[in-house]
């Protein structure tokens, strides 16, 4: 049985999103966008979620992108790539815009002790799209 890299949790208007692959510092390949634009289209078109927290799972939020799952694809991949990912960072910023039950927060959070600075790798800087984002 694979393990889930994304996890979801819904309770009491709020849905919980966590990147779950900590042995490799929350690193994101192709199936976790695919992942993550599902769980923002959840979001955006169920009317109970009121609130959406993005979180990673052990030390680090997220470190970027999974470089080893990048060097696998061939040049013409890469392009092809950015679609699913541009969808995911695209619905992420609309959603407090776009969901049923605007207005409502949506929380990007650091674990407790993670590294905040530009050496923690490009995984934090579209992250703050929704915290920024409003109705």
């Amino acid at each position: 049985m694979e393990a889930r890299t994304i996890l979801l949790d819904q309770a009491d208007g709020i849905l919980t999103v966590t990147l779950n692959r900590p042995e490799i510092l929350n690193a994101l390949d192709l199936p976790q966008w695919e992942a993550l634009t599902q769980a923002f289209e959840r979001a955006r078109d169920d009317t109970t979620i009121r609130a959406l927290v993005i979180t990673g799972a052990g030390r680090a939020f997220s470190a970027g992108a999974d470089i080893n799952s990048m060097q696998a694809r061939g040049a013409d991949e890469q392009v092809d790539r950015l679609a699913p990912i541009n969808r995911a960072v695209r619905l992420l910023a609309a959603l407090p815009r776009s969901a049923p039950a605007c207005p409502w927060p949506a929380i990007w959070r650091w674990p407790p002790r993670a590294p905040v600075s530009p050496s923690a790798g490009s995984g934090w800087g579209w992250w703050p799209t929704a915290a920024v984002a409003g109705c």
